[in-house]
């Protein structure tokens, strides 16, 4: 399994190989709030992978450290990260943008 995020200026980019044979589209208009957090993913989701609870939608491989989208329909997205100094650099510079 391999997870390919893109952070670009008109959203993110998701690919979660072998399950996604296209990249998920998140654009930025539909994002509320972004953030790097840590997390628990046997507790929150119930393991790794593409998983479903009451806490939004996950796809993480492993680890513990994710990007938590909120989006403004009140959907939540965590995509798992083994990079947090890097997508936290992006994601100031992605914020930085917007305003």
């Amino acid at each position: 399994m391999r997870l390919d995020t893109e952070i670009t200026d008109v959203g993110i980019y998701v690919q979660f190989f072998p399950f996604h044979l296209h990249r998920r589209f998140y654009p930025k208009a539909s994002i509320q709030e972004i953030f790097v957090r840590e997390y628990k993913p046997i507790l929150e989701y119930g393991g790794y992978g593409i998983r479903y609870s009451f806490s939004g939608k996950a796809y993480n491989v492993r680890g513990k450290m994710g990007l938590q989208l909120k989006f403004k329909d009140g959907g939540k997205l965590l995509i798992g990260t083994q990079k947090m100094e890097e997508m936290e650099d992006i994601l100031k510079r992605w914020k930085e943008s917007a305003s």
